[in-house]
């Protein structure tokens, strides 16, 4: 959020949900309805603006789904559905206009039992979206949102159990991220002089992900062990630009597009298991090597410096009765990010999170957890210091 530290907000969010379901012969009939309103007013001064205090941000997003799961014979699955999806804002003051899109999507699922041994599963969905702008503009005419977007989205994967106690599973899915209505088409005022532009001519960010992994069950030991490699490339990531480049009126535009592309080469080891009737455990490492392709070195978005190339986590549990408890360890190597528009190292952090709790009955349950016990105050990271906490909560359920 560009305004965070320069103002304050009020928060208004309310939503509407109904759902309709019926199983019948001919499979399970779902049919979704939900509307979602936020409305956020930011004291933001500009700079001594006045005038073009408070903003006033008005979010609504419907979505209607009607989907239809159903067999054929006992080793095929299907599922085809459609969604229609309106999302509307205003811009930055409110006085300039609204931005919105409508996306008409169609997918379907097939999962297949080839044998006891081998199955696979596919799922494709289909977008289209149409962009459309009305109101006063300051950098692009309404004319040039009337653009569309068709995009296919794809997850597949093959699992063949070998043994009893050995597993292994390739994937590949097309992941397509569809710029926002703030990437879009948002034109705020940063200050005097300065604007913050969304651009409608921005593109979907599509990402490609493959993997393949193997799990082994030592069952003698109550033990299971996980190993994964994974290449991913992503291109067209949206990112913010700072530019001299003057688009109207003068001004200069910070502006959002597609300005790099990036590649990763990683893999994860996992283990998980029991010790005795009430301890659990579990241990892992990922490793990712990441190879940005950036138009500009002043892109605020660059993954290659800025993600920890090393992550490790270690958890114990205990279960005894009415008792609870769980400690996590997680580490991350030195990673890079921007605070107070210099780049600052951090990384090489420790953080231990706890939690115990105490079953008084079905319904009531008193909890302990502490959040960042190693270190008060910690700088993590571009934002506010990580402070120890203690929460003691009383949940009830009924």
């Amino acid at each position: 959020n560009f305004f965070n530290a320069m103002s304050e907000e009020q928060y208004m969010v309310n939503g509407y949900k109904a759902t309709l379901s019926s199983e019948t012969d001919y499979g399970l009939f779902a049919a979704k309805l939900y509307h979602n309103n936020t409305d956020i007013d930011y004291d933001y001064p500009l700079g001594g603006q006045p005038t073009l205090s408070p903003f006033v941000s008005r979010n609504k997003i419907t979505v209607a789904e009607l989907s239809h799961v159903f067999k054929l014979g006992s080793d095929h699955t299907f599922r085809v559905l459609g969604e229609y999806r309106t999302n509307q804002n205003n811009t930055l003051p409110a006085s300039l206009g609204t931005v919105e899109y409508d996306v008409y999507s169609a997918g379907g699922l097939w999962d297949w039992k080839i044998s006891d041994k081998l199955s696979m599963s596919h799922a494709l969905r289909y977008s289209s979206l149409g962009l459309e702008r009305s109101g006063n503009s300051v950098a692009y005419s309404n004319s040039q949102f009337d653009t569309s977007i068709d995009e296919l989205s794809v997850n597949s994967g093959l699992v063949y159990k070998m043994t009893d106690v050995d597993t292994f599973r390739l994937m590949y899915s097309r992941g397509i991220d569809i710029p926002s209505l703030v990437e879009f088409g948002l034109e705020s005022p940063l200050a005097p002089g300065v604007n913050l532009l969304g651009d409608p001519t921005a593109e979907p960010s599509v990402v490609n992900h493959y993997e393949a992994n193997y799990e082994h069950n030592f069952v003698e030991y109550d033990t299971k062990a996980k190993i994964a490699v994974f290449y991913q490339d992503a291109n067209d990531l949206q990112s913010v630009y700072d530019t001299q480049t003057a688009i109207a009126q003068g001004q200069i535009p910070v502006l959002f597009g597609n300005y790099l592309s990036s590649e990763v080469y990683g893999g994860e080891i996992d283990l998980k298991g029991n010790l005795h009737e009430n301890w659990s455990w579990g241990l892992n490492y990922s490793l990712a090597l990441i190879d940005d392709d950036v138009a500009d070195p002043s892109i605020i978005t660059q993954y290659e410096d800025r993600n920890s190339t090393h992550i490790a986590n270690a958890m114990l549990g205990y279960a005894n009765g009415p008792w609870t408890g769980d400690l996590l360890l997680n580490y991350a190597s030195q990673y890079d990010q921007v605070r107070g528009g210099t780049l600052n190292s951090y990384g090489d952090v420790f953080t231990l999170n706890s939690k115990v709790s105490y079953d008084v009955n079905e319904d009531i349950r008193l909890s302990l957890t502490g959040i960042s016990m190693l270190d008060d105050n910690a700088d993590q990271g571009p934002g506010l210091e990580a402070e120890r906490q203690i929460f003691a909560t009383v949940s009830y359920s009924f």
